[in-house]
């Protein structure tokens, strides 16, 4: 598996103990311009970065997953076939999945 450099993600990466969050306050916080990695012996347990940052990331993320799923077109027929289906009241409910599933599982 090759690892991705941090500086390639995000230039502003900065590494601190885990002792050093209790200095940290609400200001603090907000001001924070770095993307800092929390590590306990130099092993890395979580990351802090600006919501701002989070979101976009959440964003770019969301795009990605459409991206991948409308490019594949057994998929974007499978949704549409699905949301006509919704549409029809062609449907069943989830105990009645759970139950069809038990009766397959118990026949195998």
């Amino acid at each position: 598996m090759s690892m991705i450099p941090n500086s390639y993600v995000n230039p502003n990466v900065c590494h601190v103990k885990v002792s050093k969050l209790r200095s940290f306050n609400a200001s603090q916080l907000k001001g924070i311009d770095k993307t800092i990695v929390i590590q306990e012996n130099d092993r890395p347990l979580a990351v802090l970065l600006k919501y701002e940052d989070f979101m976009a990331m959440q964003k770019q993320l969301l795009a990605s997953l459409e991206q991948a799923i409308l490019s594949d077109k057994s998929t974007v027929e499978g949704v549409l076939v699905g949301r006509n289906d919704v549409k029809s009241g062609n449907t069943r409910g989830l105990e009645e999945v759970r139950d069809s599933l038990r009766k397959v599982r118990e026949k195998a």
